[in-house]
């Protein structure tokens, strides 16, 4: 998403579906075309707690990321929650953001390219990462 300012911030608000801030609410922002419903923008919250002692043996291996972003099944607004957990993946070349550690417990199902370097962490059909 593209903006400058406020103005052009607020515009895109309406131009676009997805989740989005409320008050002092900080989920992970989403956004999507409302014509294309394809994601023009994303806003990933970096989570407060670490967890590389815990997780450095139980990290799963990640399956290859997957180009093409992602594209809603219908227009409508949604709340997205932000990761609740940050660890470092092996030799410290990824950085990973989790749901909760949970998502250790059972292999990932793929991982989709949002952007450069970027890509979502997905698991039974629901983004957890």
């Amino acid at each position: 998403m593209d903006y400058a300012n406020v103005k052009e911030r607020e515009r895109s608000a309406l131009d676009t579906f997805g989740s989005q801030h409320w008050l002092w609410d900080t989920p992970d922002v989403f956004r999507f075309d409302r014509t294309a419903r394809m994601l023009v923008g994303a806003e990933l919250q970096l989570p407060y707690a670490s967890a590389y002692g815990e997780t450095s043996d139980r990290l799963p291996s990640l399956p290859p990321v997957r180009p093409g972003g992602l594209r809603a099944d219908e227009v409508r607004d949604f709340r997205h929650e932000m990761c609740t957990v940050v660890c470092r993946g092996p030799d410290d070349s990824v950085l990973i953001n989790l749901r909760d550690l949970a998502v250790l417990d059972e292999p990932l199902q793929a991982r989709v390219g949002i952007a450069p370097d970027v890509a979502l962490l997905v698991q039974h059909d629901t983004v957890v990462g």
